[in-house]
């Protein structure tokens, strides 16, 4: 099969029928078409995995719980589409930008399987769970890759982690001005740049010295609970130039914790923070197997998509419970959300430091992520638009799909083939799902 490095606009991919708009009236059957939707069979990687079902390891194109993800993130999308606070949110996945519309696979699993080339992407790391989950996937690469020429270059790394005590009554964009106010706080004055020379030649030292500070990279995460509101917190992780002995860690983090609580509760108002959960430290290798443990960086990039704890909901959660039970105060709080970190940026690199630690990796904003291509691709069918525009707002057919894609080969093309045209000519007719191997 061939692969993709160049658009492909206005060829079909070897094996699919034509399309194209003036062969086949809408209202009439191809006789390929009818073919295929009589007798295909989809693979068993199409079909959902059973309730509560979660895999030892992060899903990848053409497993059952990559498919389900694929499925939940274009579900959640169409869910947040009039909520959407920008016209490329609400066309992102819809609208052509181009007569045709493609769809492709990565030849490596790893870097996203099937996708569509000619619509409209918005790029939003925080309200598009499509965009997103590409997002997080490259900067978690580059996370784990920064960690490790790191840490195989004789340096350190430590994971701060910094939290507020809240209650319902505070709202998020109170709460993250604080956030982000006190870690500013944190890294200013003498006390963490250093005393100006005196006259005798000498300087009093700060933490940004004594530790051997290289650089930092930050993240936000928040998630909401019903009985205390929402909880943002900030990771931090940083690099040093070498190994800190013991006693100096706990300096730090004395200092940390001091100066958290100062600016926080002392300038803010806030609760002060608990000592065991307002600052902590999570050193070295240790950052390095946490982040890798959440998937890709998750714990840092893909941070609206894990989990929450002690019941708490991240905010596509949020959204997946507007989705589904069409909760109200769901529904709000994701807007909150959404309204408040709308055009922020997700990952902070301090100056200097992706230049030292990756200077050979190009550095790209969220939405040349999201438009670009990550190596070599197979193309597996080019959708007309006129086709495109009828099958577009059908439910699940979008994500159907590029799940169908995600096989691979023949069989890709064929359960491509036969998802468009049952959507067409056959729509009271399921696709047929069969543990049995997929056509070749």
């Amino acid at each position: 099969m061939p692969t993709r490095s160049v658009s492909h606009q206005g060829r079909a991919a070897p094996g699919l029928p034509e399309l194209n708009q003036g062969d086949h009236p809408p209202d009439s059957l191809p006789e390929r078409f009818s073919e295929a939707s009589d007798t295909l069979e989809a693979p068993a990687v199409l079909r959902s995995p059973s309730p509560g079902a979660s895999p030892s390891s992060p899903p990848q194109a053409g497993d059952a719980g990559f498919a389900s993800s694929k499925l939940d993130r274009f579900r959640l999308r169409e869910a947040h589409r009039p909520l959407a606070h920008s016209k490329n949110q609400r066309k992102c996945g819809r609208v052509r930008i181009q007569s045709d519309v493609e769809v492709s696979r990565r030849l490596d699993p790893d870097k996203g399987g099937a996708h569509y080339h000619g619509l409209v992407r918005c790029g939003s790391w925080s309200a598009c769970p499509v965009c997103s989950a590409a997002i997080a996937a490259r900067r978690g690469q580059e996370i784990e890759e920064a960690i490790r020429k790191h840490l195989e270059s004789g340096g350190e790394v430590l994971m701060v982690t910094v939290t507020l005590r809240h209650h319902k009554g505070h709202s998020f964009r109170e709460l993250m001005e604080v956030l982000n106010d006190s870690w500013r706080y944190m890294k200013a004055g003498g006390s963490w740049q250093g005393g100006k020379r005196r006259r005798d030649g000498t300087r009093r030292m700060g933490w940004k010295e004594r530790i051997g500070y290289v650089g930092a990279i930050s993240g936000t995460e928040a998630t909401y609970g019903n009985t205390h509101g929402w909880h943002p917190h900030k990771h931090v992780l940083f690099f040093l130039e070498k190994p800190i002995p013991v006693e100096v860690l706990q300096a730090f983090l004395r200092f940390l914790r001091e100066r958290w609580e100062k600016r926080v509760s002392g300038h803010h108002g806030l609760p002060a923070p608990s000592r065991e959960h307002g600052v902590n430290i999570v050193r070295g290798e240790n950052a390095a197997r946490y982040l890798a443990k959440m998937g890709l960086g998750r714990e840092m990039t893909g941070i609206q998509q894990k989990e929450g704890r002690s019941g708490n909901l991240t905010p596509f959660q949020l959204l997946g419970k507007w989705a589904d039970e069409q909760d109200q105060e769901a529904r709000k709080k994701w807007e909150e959300w959404t309204e408040v970190m709308h055009g922020k940026t997700q990952l902070f690199w301090s100056q200097g430091l992706r230049a030292r630690l990756l200077p050979d990796t190009e550095e790209l904003t969220d939405e040349e992520i999201v438009e670009g291509e990550e190596g070599p691709e197979e193309l597996v069918a080019v959708i007309p638009g006129v086709v495109w525009d009828k099958i577009r707002d059908r439910s699940n057919v979008p994500a159907e799909i590029l799940v169908a894609a995600d096989v691979g080969g023949k069989a890709a093309r064929v359960l491509v083939q036969g998802i468009i045209a049952r959507e067409l000519y056959h729509k009271d007719r399921p696709l047929v799902v069969s543990p049995r191997a997929s056509p070749c």
